[in-house]
């Protein structure tokens, strides 16, 4: 009888709380000038994560940072692009999203596919597409409230945000709304291509 069998939920929801980070210094450019970030991220909530079986992209792209790592982002993130328009602050993110990290795929660095939170992508050596796809979405929504999609095709994820400004470059549609393409690994790539 399967009375009582219920469906487990593996959403994240919410970070747990504790009080082990590690420290991870981050250096970019962006138009011409060198950008220092130092972030902490959450080693018992990366460690509770590689218990977890391994997730779908979807579930990892509603996951929370650490609640350190947010506000962290927050206040060395927000006072750049809150000076520039909706493109350059765009260009800002894929920037630091795609020169701040070491490139390998999941499969060279783990033998399998890993699709990691924020927290994670600063734990790990190494990302990849789908991690850096992960990590510019929670930028761009928590930092930029705007809407972001995944956008993928054999071998590869990127992102599409919403726009409503008219913004140079390759765009989507769904649900009648438009997404500019923003590619996370694609280095040197500007919000568009």
């Amino acid at each position: 009888e399967e009375q009582g069998l219920r469906v487990l939920s593996m959403n994240i929801n919410q970070a747990p709380t504790s009080a082990v980070f590690e420290n991870k210094p981050l250096q970019f450019s962006f138009a011409g000038q060198q950008y220092s970030f130092e972030l902490s991220y959450d080693r018992s909530y990366v460690s509770l994560l590689g218990a977890f079986p391994i997730m779908r992209p979807e579930v990892m792209f509603a996951a929370p940072a650490s609640s350190r790592l947010h506000d962290q982002l927050k206040s060395q993130v927000e006072p750049v692009i809150g000076q520039l328009s909706t493109q350059h602050a765009l260009d800002f993110l894929l920037r630091f999203t795609q020169k701040a990290f070491e490139y390998q795929t999941d499969t060279e660095q783990f033998g399998y596919e890993v699709y990691m939170t924020p927290d994670q992508i600063l734990h790990f050596p190494y990302s990849d597409c789908d991690d850096r796809s992960i990590f510019f979405a929670y930028l761009v929504r928590n930092f930029m409230d705007r809407e972001v999609i995944a956008v993928s095709w054999p071998g590869h994820l990127a992102t599409a945000v919403e726009v409503s400004e008219n913004i140079e470059g390759d765009l989507i549609t769904l649900n009648g709304k438009p997404y500019l393409i923003c590619d996370p690994t694609y280095i040197g790539a500007d919000a568009g291509y």
